[in-house]
């Protein structure tokens, strides 16, 4: 059993929150009374639900680190704790930013955690061999497995999955960056609506869903940059 330093989580939640969403205010321009649904409302978008249930799943991790005795923040080599880990790094040529949630120190092992607030974990581990890359690349150290953590769920720290498969490594990832990059160069985007279109933070302005800010948004509209009082 660790034995820590006690704090108010719900205080320090709090702040924390209050914080961040003046952040995102500032950063963004846009007061949250104009923010967009990203996706399907759910309750957890909701700055209410936060407020209401954002401690109890704080408390959760506290609750489970402390359980663990073999599990410690990993400390990197020029001294930083691996919590909100940021790096830039080149994949390739292709410069890449990144903040990592974590990375904890396993018995003998570093595992990359990336927190997730759904009920469901991800069914893809390509974010988490970027970031195991990415540390690779910056410190010549590769976490070896990477997990999710989901507070909702029992067990909250997910099956770690081995990141040393090829498609988490170094040559690969930066293939897919520089064919992205060619993308973006190129101006390529094609639309593919689908089931994913529900999870996506613009489709309010996308024609090819059919949003319905799509005539302001969209160049592809056929009334686009036309009043809304126009024919």
């Amino acid at each position: 059993m660790k034995t820590g330093i006690a704090f108010d989580h719900e205080a320090v939640f709090a702040e924390e929150f209050s914080m961040a969403l003046d952040m995102d205010v500032a950063k963004s321009g846009w007061p949250m009374e104009r923010w967009y649904w990203s996706g399907r409302q759910r309750p957890e978008t909701a700055k209410d639900w936060w407020d209401a249930n954002g401690p109890a799943l704080v408390k959760r991790f506290i609750d489970w680190y402390e359980d663990h005795d073999d599990v410690s923040v990993w400390i990197t080599p020029d001294l930083r704790p691996a919590i909100e880990l940021e790096l830039e790094v080149n994949f390739g040529k292709i410069p890449v930013k990144m903040a990592i949630d974590a990375v904890f120190q396993m018995g003998s092992a570093l595992v990359v955690v990336d927190f997730k607030t759904s009920a469901k974990a991800p069914e893809s581990f390509r974010q988490l061999g970027i970031y195991a890359s990415g540390i690779e690349i910056m410190w010549n150290i590769r976490p070896k497995y990477g997990a999710y953590f989901l507070p909702k769920e029992e067990p909250p720290f997910q099956r770690p999955v081995d990141l040393s498969a090829p498609q988490y490594s170094i040559r690969y990832l930066s293939r897919e960056f520089q064919l992205a990059e060619g993308v973006i160069e190129g101006e390529s985007f094609l639309a593919n609506p689908g089931r994913s279109c529900g999870r996506c933070g613009v489709a309010h302005a996308c024609l090819a869903y059919g949003g319905d800010q799509a005539r302001k948004f969209d160049p592809a509209h056929p009334a686009f940059g036309r009043s809304a009082l126009a024919p």
